[in-house]
């Protein structure tokens, strides 16, 4: 699966609420969608903005048959 197929599907969930987190320690620092800092709107708009060269797919650190999909960007200060 590339960089388009894996934007698209993620949006897909992303807008279905098909999302699940898996319960580990350090989610704090690892899942900000899941701790309530970053809304799914917010997600949304980051990977919609999202380019190919903000993408990369490697084997899970533990489970080799998951791909892992990462989408690196920088994301400005928001004040409310």
């Amino acid at each position: 699966m590339g960089f388009k197929d894996a934007r698209q599907q993620l949006l897909e969930c992303l807008a279905e609420g098909n999302i699940s987190h898996q319960a580990r320690n350090n989610i704090d620092v690892k899942n900000l969608l899941e701790t309530g800092q970053i809304s799914v709107d917010m997600v949304t708009d980051i990977v919609k903005r999202a380019r190919g060269h903000n993408y990369e797919c490697s084997p899970h650190h533990t489970i080799k048959s998951i791909d892992v999909h990462i989408i690196k960007t920088i994301v400005k200060a928001i004040r409310f």
